[in-house]
């Protein structure tokens, strides 16, 4: 286990973000998966599958569930939510002896075989947990969320690693009353954490 308290952990990812996670670009800016254009990009699925990040990921959002029952899934959609999930699941049962099923939510179901939107080995209304890399406007969430509800597992929590504070997660909530919305950071905390 690491030896890092849980708020020495939490600086510790914030400061990779800050470094390596946060692109500026106050001339050209950068157009997001929602289709708005930013002068702010967060690269969460470039730091996400670097190992020392990707731990400290993993240690952060199992003290947001380490009070729920082992039948728990947790998943989200392709491609940002994949490693995110693969390390905090592969984390609960190295660390903790805990056997969270992981599973991925396809942007399109598969063209052959079971056609699936659906990828993991999941129960009829099983509760579960989404994981997000990065909301801006909830679009993406939502998308996901319809989805999981139809196969149909019970959503409890939906966990981002960067709020933008665009208005996602209130979006989320109006349309989601039941579902609690956590993120690890605001985009306004990573902005004034020193490089």
């Amino acid at each position: 286990m690491s030896t890092l308290s849980i708020e020495e952990t939490r600086k510790k990812l914030l400061n990779i973000i800050r470094e390596r996670g946060l692109y500026i670009d106050n001339e050209q800016g950068f157009i997001l998966s929602s289709k708005k254009k930013s002068n702010l990009y967060f690269d969460i699925k470039s730091i996400s599958l670097e190992p020392k990040s990707s731990f400290f990921m993993a240690t952060l959002l199992y003290e947001i569930i380490k009070e729920e029952g082992d039948e728990i899934a947790i998943g989200g959609l392709e491609l940002g939510a994949v490693p995110i999930v693969i390390s905090l699941t592969s984390y609960s049962f190295m660390q903790h002896k805990r056997e969270f099923m992981p599973f991925i939510i396809r942007k399109q179901p598969k063209k052959y075989g079971l056609n699936r939107f659906i990828e993991g080995k999941l129960k009829e209304n099983q509760t579960a947990i989404l994981i997000e890399d990065v909301i801006t406007t909830g679009k993406s969430t939502i998308y996901a969320i319809e989805k999981a509800l139809a196969f149909p597992l019970k959503i409890r929590k939906v966990i981002c690693i960067v709020d933008r504070e665009e208005g996602g997660i209130e979006n989320i909530k109006q349309q989601y009353k039941g579902i609690d919305i956590i993120s690890l950071y605001k985009s306004s905390e990573i902005l004034k954490a020193k490089r």
